[in-house]
C-alpha cells in the first residue's frame, strides 16, 4: 500500500523530511510517494522540487497550502508542516478542520503560546469524534540522534 505524503515548508526542516523519505523509498523500498509540496518562499520551493523531482517525477508544487490540498487532498495519507513556528496554529486548523481525515506530523514547537495550542488540542478532540485513528504527531526526531542523546 502506497503512503501518499505532502510537505508543508521546505526551509532547513521540510527538505530534511524530504530527504528522509526519499532514503525510505530508494534505499529500504517503502512504498512512499510525494505528488505535492507547498512553500510561499519561491527559494525554499525550488529547491525542494530540485531534491524531489529525480524520485517524484510528476511532483506538483504550490505557494499555497491551501490550494495544494484543495488539490490533492483526497489522495493524500499525510501531510508534514514544517513551516516557521509561528504559523503551525495556522496550517494546523486548516487541516484538521478541513481536511479533518489527513494524518499530519508537525515540527516542534506545535504551537508558540498556550491558547493556540489550547486550539489546536481541542480542533483535534473534534475531529478524533468523526476520524478516531487520525493521528497529530509533533517530530521530535533530533531528540534521536546520538550527538543530541549525549547531552
Amino acid at each position: 500500500m502506497t503512503i501518499n505524503y505532502a510537505i508543508i515548508g521546505l526551509g532547513l526542516m521540510g527538505q530534511e523530511h524530504l530527504r528522509n523519505l526519499i532514503e525510505l523509498r530508494t534505499t529500504h523500498s517503502y512504498d512512499i510517494n510525494i505528488p505535492c509540496l507547498a512553500d510561499n518562499y519561491p527559494d525554499s520551493l525550488t529547491t525542494g522540487i530540485t531534491i524531489a523531482q529525480p524520485i517524484f517525477e510528476s511532483i506538483q508544487s504550490y505557494d499555497s497550502y491551501e490550494s495544494m490540498l484543495h488539490d490533492h487532498a483526497k489522495q493524500l495519507d499525510v501531510v508534514i508542516i514544517a513551516t516557521p513556528n509561528f504559523h503551525h496554529v495556522n496550517v494546523l486548523l486548516y487541516i484538521l478542520k478541513t481536511y479533518p481525515q489527513l494524518h499530519i506530523l508537525c515540527e516542534k514547537p506545535v504551537t508558540t503560546n498556550i491558547s493556540d495550542c489550547k486550539l489546536v488540542l481541542d480542533a483535534q478532540k473534534e475531529r478524533q469524534l468523526i476520524y478516531p485513528n487520525s493521528l497529530l504527531w509533533v517530530g521530535l526526531e533530533y531528540r534521536y540522534m546520538p550527538p543530541i542523546t549525549k547531552l
